[in-house]
């Protein structure tokens, strides 16, 4: 601090003082060298009266003692650089004078140093003046420079604090910025492993479904000829049904226009009674194996229905299946036309067989 105050000092001291004394210093040899020669000029000579000449304090002295009350180790360089610049002044002041004299006696040359003694009391009163005005300039500077400089401590602690605090969250910052650069290493090794697991998986599943196409076809291929099996036995069913209505209404007419037929010549066709009980009993027997060959045929008939309604079961997946795998039209095209001519011609392979068979039994029953 006190450094800092006696840097000020010199700075605001030295910069105004040296112009200013060399202008008083200027200023006092030529009014002196004015006042010599007119008096000179005149045969006039003025002498200093010793006990009117007042005893002026020595510079070096009286601005030790002000600088004293200011502050000893702060004024001291600056009372003595001033001191040394006056007596230089006055030096050269001296050497001019005697210079612009040179016939000038002892007298003269007293003359002159009494002139430069008064210049000097002139220059030690204006630079008292200036340091008291300095001095006091300063000393009413001080406490703003004392506040500032307190300010400014408060405000490199406080920078401090705030350094340090920064340099807490710094080390915070890069601690969880290794911990997140860590875990975006452990997250990248994750997604390396799952990127592998799901392209070994992917490739799983494209050989699968590779493998599954063949399957597929076959399915397909299984599929057709049990739509053609199908249809088949649902001609053949059809065909049978028929036939069984046909024979049971045949039967049941001739029944009853037999026991119709039994009943009114009962009393007339006595005679034949043994033909009739023996065509009766031959009509019995046909009867019955006519209704075993109907339990039989509905057996086949039970049978057949639940083949068919496995059928319609295996369909309907089928049909998923296909709706899944999407086959196309023509694919389905391809397996209708064949299916439909063989159904064609399976329904004229069967006829002429139904009708030989149902001649055949309306033959026996006629019998």
């Amino acid at each position: 601090m006190r450094h800092f105050v006696s840097l000020e000092l010199s700075r605001v001291a030295e910069l105004p003082l040296r112009p200013l004394l060399y202008a008083a210093a200027a200023a006092a040899t030529a009014a002196g060298v004015y006042y010599y020669l007119n008096n000179h000029g005149d045969g006039e000579r003025t002498t200093l009266d010793p006990a009117d000449t007042t005893p002026t304090e020595d510079p070096v002295q009286m601005g030790s003692a002000e600088s004293d009350l200011v502050e000893p180790d702060l004024m001291c360089d600056v009372d003595e650089g001033s001191v040394t610049q006056t007596d230089s002044t006055a030096s050269q002041t001296d050497s001019s004078a005697s210079q612009t004299d040179s016939s000038a006696s002892q007298t003269d040359s007293t003359a002159s140093q009494t002139d430069s003694t008064a210049s000097e009391v002139s220059l030690s009163e204006a630079e008292e003046k200036y340091e008291l005005e300095s001095c006091a300039r300063l000393e009413n500077e001080k406490p703003e420079l004392l506040s500032d400089v307190n300010a400014l401590q408060d405000s490199v602690q406080e920078l401090k604090k705030e350094l340090s605090e920064a340099r807490k969250r710094n080390d915070e910052l890069e601690m969880e910025c290794n911990k997140k650069s860590q875990e975006l290493q452990l997250l990248q090794i994750q997604h390396n492993a799952i990127k592998t697991h799901l392209r070994k998986k992917y490739e799983e599943e494209r050989r699968a479904h590779s493998d599954l196409k063949p399957q597929y076809s076959q399915l397909m291929k299984t599929l057709t000829q049990t739509q053609v099996s199908l249809t088949k036995a649902e001609e053949g069913f059809l065909i049978a049904m028929h036939y069984n209505d046909e024979n049971v209404q045949e039967v049941n007419e001739l029944l009853r226009k037999l026991y119709h037929d039994h009943k009114c010549e009962r009393m007339r066709l006595e005679s034949e009674r043994e033909i009739l009980q023996s065509q009766y009993k031959e009509i019995l027997q046909q009867r019955d194996e006519l209704l075993m060959e109907c339990v039989r045929e509905r057996e086949a008939h039970n049978i057949l229905k639940s083949q068919y309604d496995n059928v319609i079961e295996t369909l309907t997946h089928n049909e998923e299946l296909l709706k899944y795998f999407q086959i196309s039209l023509d694919e389905a095209e391809e397996i209708y036309w064949p299916a439909m001519e063989f159904s064609t011609q399976l329904e004229s392979d069967l006829s002429p067989a139904v009708g030989g068979r149902a001649l055949g039994d309306t033959q026996s029953v006629t019998r």
